[in-house]
């Protein structure tokens, strides 16, 4: 529908406007907290860069709300979701429809644990958990399910640690980015040995918490995990014990009494039709 592509390009403009001023945050946030890592002039450079970035975002922010666009064309979209289609027949309880939504929503993230512990497996990781995580809220509001709560609470921590492991990475990038620039400037072919040394030691306890963390994730989290997905399969088995064709085929064919009575009956039932 229009309403959705002209939501999702505004969605898709807010997201390229604010991922670099997220990443200068960071950066000055690091910098903030570890005042021997980074020279004034770096924070300097980066704030300049921040302040560069708040213009962009104003001009996305006020195509959003210009004359309550963003209300009306939302309204619509979602006065589309509700008109049900006579093609669509409902089958299950939202509830059971729910379960099975945040079961496979489980299952995706299981298949989603890194084998190889890097940077960039772990920040794919984050990215299938904070999906997983919003999938789950939004449909677990539509029943009330501790089951679901508890995944909402298990995957935020999940998220949390994960985004700083990515913060540190970004702000470690471009810290080892603009000690290079400034050593080409200078004429040097490498950072000054204090700078090197600075950043050898961030990059070594970077190192150290991406272990800790893929081995918490592979240690607790992941059984955790499977604990409410099996609760989740157990729902699903309650709700759908036994399918009317599965009952049937498990009968035991009718002796031919029984068979008799059944075309008789079936008869009478077309000659008062």
């Amino acid at each position: 529908p229009r309403d959705a592509a002209w939501i999702a390009a505004r969605l898709q403009e807010l997201l390229k406007a604010s991922g670099k001023a997220r990443d200068l945050d960071v950066l000055l946030t690091s910098a903030h907290h570890q005042k021997s890592g980074s020279s004034e002039k770096h924070v300097r450079e980066w704030q300049k860069k921040r302040r560069e970035c708040q213009p962009v975002l104003e001009e996305v922010a006020r195509k959003l709300l210009r004359k309550g666009r963003l209300k009306e064309r939302s309204r619509a979209l979602i006065s589309q979701l509700d008109t049900p289609s006579e093609n669509i027949a409902v089958q299950e309880s939202p509830e059971a429809w729910a379960n099975q939504q945040i079961h496979h929503q489980i299952e995706r993230l299981l298949t989603q644990v890194p084998n190889s512990v890097t940077a960039r497996t772990l920040h794919k990781f984050r990215l299938g958990t904070k999906q997983t995580r919003y999938a789950a809220d939004c449909i677990g509001e539509m029943v009330d399910s501790p089951s679901a709560e508890m995944l909402s609470e298990l995957l935020a921590d999940v998220q949390k640690k994960l985004g700083h492991i990515q913060d540190a990475v970004v702000a470690l990038k471009q810290k080892e980015k603009s000690e290079s620039r400034d050593s080409k400037k200078e004429g040097k072919k490498t950072p000054d040995k204090s700078t090197t040394v600075n950043s050898s030691g961030e990059r070594e306890s970077l190192s150290q918490l991406i272990n800790e963390t893929a081995r918490w994730i592979k240690e607790e989290i992941v059984p955790q995990l499977q604990k409410i997905a099996a609760t989740y399969r157990s729902s699903m088995a309650d709700e759908h014990p036994q399918t009317d064709t599965a009952r049937v085929a498990n009968e035991k064919p009718p002796g031919k009494a029984v068979a008799a009575r059944r075309k008789k009956r079936t008869k009478k039932q077309k000659a008062t039709a």
